[in-house]
């Protein structure tokens, strides 16, 4: 690629925020590659004086390994192929501190996606009782199961809706195998929700080994409910690890209510080191689950009203490791 024409918009401007973004495992010695699409070629701008400076300091934040082209390439179709991006360093967050916020407005996203996440958003309102909340009747749930493959940036449906969470980590419903109603297909199909999947997977601080195996991916799409007198309770109602090694809360829809806290904790001591309510379509909250304990507070109906929620879609990752079988000698 010589060189490329790029419009004035706001997408892509999203998408040199993006560049940033990426943080490449830092070779022996590295070099910075100021010119990205193309070393010792000038790349054909028609952006605003403003875009330009942002689009330079993107290309000049990323690392590349030197003299490995591949790999530049490889970020650069990564880049101009995304309909989604964010502002906020997600990826370089998780890796210092252990949790990151992205508000809704940081990401950019693309009018078809913008379709799709609005489509999304309305196949959940009408969810099926969670199981293990029939008694309070005021938590709803489904759960769908995928495959990433990082190396094509490929992301499988995998049947099944069948969940795990040990007791150690989830006392009040842990310890036995929970069977969930599954993503319908719509969901199932949804662009906005593998173009989410894909996003998030490329902000998780990971390594070439990591990178070079399959992930199991765990969508949780919840809504919570309040009514006057019955606050909505998340699961477990305490701070708290997930096992898997990263869950991003993506809040999807809040109405009438109040209260719904998210906090994170410290580990050993669960001291609070960061509240943030999620208010808005896609405000975010990422965890490292190793670093960080985190919990959701109870919401509670909005004063006048009958019933309010909070619909949250959460997506968990953790590494998929082949069983062998030592029959010994």
């Amino acid at each position: 690629m010589n060189s490329i024409e790029v419009q004035s918009n706001d997408l892509f401007k999203g998408h040199a925020i993006a560049v940033a973004n990426y943080r490449h495992r830092p070779p022996a010695n590295p070099i910075v590659d100021t010119g990205l699409i193309s070393r010792n070629k000038p790349i054909s701008y028609t952006l605003s004086p403003k875009q330009q400076e942002i689009f330079v300091d993107a290309c000049n934040a990323v690392v590349f390994n030197q003299g490995d082209p591949v790999d530049q390439q490889f970020i650069v179709n990564q880049v101009l192929s995304m309909s989604l991006t964010c502002g906020v360093p997600i990826q370089e967050r998780l890796r210092s501190q252990g949790y990151c916020l992205a508000r809704g407005q940081d990401y950019v996203i693309s009018e078809e996606l913008q379709r799709s996440f609005h489509s999304l958003i309305a196949d959940c309102q009408d969810l099926p009782i969670d199981p293990r909340a029939i008694e309070e009747n005021n938590r709803y749930r489904r759960f769908g199961r995928f495959i990433h493959l990082p190396w094509g940036s490929q992301c499988l449906w995998w049947p099944g809706s069948s969940f795990y969470q040990d007791s150690a980590l989830n006392p009040e419903d842990g310890g036995v195998v929970r069977e969930f109603a599954g993503l319908t297909k719509p969901m199932v199909a949804s662009k906005f929700l593998r173009e989410l999947i894909r996003f998030d997977f490329s902000c998780l601080p990971l390594g070439r080994e990591e990178l070079a195996q399959p992930f199991a991916v765990g969508a949780h799409i919840i809504k919570i409910v309040a009514r006057p007198g019955v606050p909505g309770k998340s699961s477990p109602n305490r701070p708290h690890q997930d096992g898997e090694p990263f869950t991003f809360i993506h809040l999807l829809a809040r109405e009438n209510v109040v209260g719904g806290e998210s906090e994170i904790n410290d580990v050993a001591s669960e001291a609070s080191l960061f509240n943030v309510t999620l208010s808005d379509h896609l405000d975010t909250l990422v965890v490292r689950d190793e670093a960080v304990k985190h919990w959701v507070k109870p919401v509670e109906v909005a004063p006048g009203k009958d019933e309010g929620f909070r619909t949250v879609l959460l997506i968990d990752f953790a590494p998929m490791f082949a069983r062998i079988n030592n029959y010994g000698d």
